[in-house]
C-alpha cells in the first residue's frame, strides 16, 4: 500500500516552540467571549440530541449514551471547524472522517516518535517495511486529504461562517 507523506507543520507534530505559537494563535477562538458567541450553536446541537434521543427511545430499546454524546461532539467540532456538521447525529453513526481519525492518530504518533527520537527514527525508517504501520499512515493521509478538502470548501465560502476560523482570523496577534 503506497501513501504520500505530508510534511506540513501543524500543532500535533510541531516542535515545542511551534506548538506554543499555534496555541497562542488558537487561544482567541477559545476565550470566554468567543465561546459565549458559540453558545447558540451549541444549544442547537443539545436540542437536536434531545430530540434524537426521544425519537430513538420510543420503542423502549436501550441506547448507548456515550455514542450519542460522541456523535454530538463531533458534529459540533465539524460545524465549528468546517462550517458544517459531519451528520453523525442525523445518521446515528460516525462519519468516515471521524472513524478514520482514530487510525490517523496512530500514524501521527508513529511519525511523532520518529521526529522526537532521531536514532529510533533512523532505525524504524531503515526497516520501515517491517515496522511502519502502513494502514495507520494511509488512514492519516486520507484523513488529511479530507481535512484539506473541507477547509478548502470552507475558505471558498461554501459553508456557514460561524466557525472558529472566523474567530482566529479576528485575532489581532495571529501570524502564521
Amino acid at each position: 500500500m503506497e501513501c504520500a507523506r505530508s510534511n506540513a507543520q501543524h500543532i500535533i507534530l510541531s516542535t515545542r516552540e511551534k506548538h506554543r505559537h499555534f496555541r497562542r494563535l488558537f487561544s482567541h477562538g477559545f476565550s470566554a467571549r468567543s465561546l459565549r458567541k458559540q453558545e447558540p450553536l451549541l444549544q442547537e446541537y443539545v436540542e437536536l440530541l434531545i430530540q434524537d434521543l426521544e425519537r430513538h427511545s420510543q420503542d423502549g430499546t436501550s441506547l448507548n449514551i456515550v455514542q450519542w454524546f460522541n456523535w454530538t461532539t463531533f458534529d459540533i467540532i465539524g460545524d465549528l471547524t468546517f462550517g458544517e456538521p459531519f451528520g453523525c447525529l442525523k445518521n446515528a453513526t460516525l462519519h468516515p472522517w471521524v472513524r478514520d481519525m482514530f487510525q490517523a492518530i496512530k500514524g501521527t504518533m508513529f511519525l511523532r516518535i520518529t521526529q522526537d527520537m532521531p536514532v529510533l527514527g533512523l532505525i524504524l525508517k531503515s526497516g520501515a517495511l517491517f515496522f511502519l504501520p502502513t494502514k495507520a499512515i494511509c488512514k492519516r493521509e486520507a484523513h488529511l486529504k479530507f481535512t484539506r478538502d473541507k477547509v478548502s470548501r470552507r475558505l471558498q465560502g461554501k459553508t456557514i461562517d460561524r466557525t472558529l476560523w472566523k474567530m482566529f482570523s479576528t485575532n489581532p496577534t495571529a501570524k502564521v
